[in-house]
């Protein structure tokens, strides 16, 4: 039986379910339990296969389970690699450091989401009624410096009219002119529904990124005080400035950039059209 107890971002949880399923192929038979802090992880695994069983931290029936993983008196794989700063020693793929922590190498590190039927259908009638729909969302809920300038995103969407922008997100993030507005009127499967059909994602290093690559969508995104070796994907538009301090995440965390941000500022609006135009593809 395996205990895994997950910590950390959206973007996080997503980036844990490659090792689920090399688990189960390297383990059969065996038990997988998950426990999860936050609704929102809850729902980025409701239906995966390969979690025998989910569960809340608050619920309940949890409450023996993590009074054990407090003293210690069973096992629990925790694999919150974040503690120990990992653009500081690795320069692989961030599926691959969570790995680790369950002893596994993967052979396949792209993010598992499983919709329900319905989920899919709502994702599918939204993005009908809109000309080449492109998801975008320029917040990052782990450090404002990972952001661009929004009046900047505004100018790549006035740029860009032959698409639809269609801003995901939470009600307390930023409202970009020019797009078709969503935050917070559909659930977070809903969203990563609307991701799966659209021509592809544009924004920060952010958890609908790591979506657009389990959806096998198209991705542009901006890099600074992350980088993309740990936290991109081959074959996407990754943006990245490497400038002296930079990545400067596992050092300033949350703290603000004394430098202005200079790794994103330096990304020109016209770096960032061009590519958008050259990775999502129009009809």
């Amino acid at each position: 039986m395996f205990r895994v107890l997950l910590w950390g971002g959206l973007g996080d949880a997503l980036l844990a379910s490659p090792s689920f399923k090399a688990l189960k192929a390297a383990h059969p038979g065996c038990t997988l339990i998950v426990y999860c802090d936050s609704d929102a992880h809850w729902n980025i695994y409701r239906h995966n296969p390969h979690i025998d069983h989910l569960r809340k931290v608050s619920d309940y029936r949890s409450w023996v389970d993590v009074l054990c993983y407090r003293f210690k008196w069973r096992k629990f794989i925790v694999p919150n690699y974040g503690w120990f700063g990992p653009t500081k020693i690795y320069t692989k793929q961030a599926a691959d450091i969570i790995a680790e922590y369950f002893s596994l190498t993967l052979t396949d590190n792209k993010p598992d989401v499983f919709l329900t039927p319905a989920e899919e259908a709502k994702g599918q009638q939204l993005v009908a009624s809109w000309r080449n729909p492109v998801v975008i969302n320029p917040t990052s809920r782990s450090s404002k410096n990972q952001e661009w300038l929004n009046e900047r995103w505004e100018a790549v969407i006035q740029a860009l009219p032959m698409y639809t922008f269609v801003q995901l997100g939470l009600t307390d993030e930023y409202a970009l002119k020019g797009t078709v507005d969503l935050r917070g009127t559909i659930s977070l499967r809903e969203s990563m529904a609307v991701v799966k059909y659209s021509k592809g994602v544009v924004g920060v290093d952010s958890f609908f990124g790591h979506v657009a690559r389990a959806m096998d969508r198209p991705a542009v995104t901006l890099f600074g005080a992350s980088n993309p070796d740990i936290w991109g994907y081959p074959g996407q538009g990754n943006i990245y400035k490497k400038v002296p301090c930079a990545p400067c995440i596992d050092v300033l965390m949350d703290e603000p950039c004394p430098y202005g941000r200079t790794c994103m500022q330096q990304i020109a609006i016209g770096e960032v059209t061009a590519a958008i135009e050259a990775n999502l593809p129009l009809d």
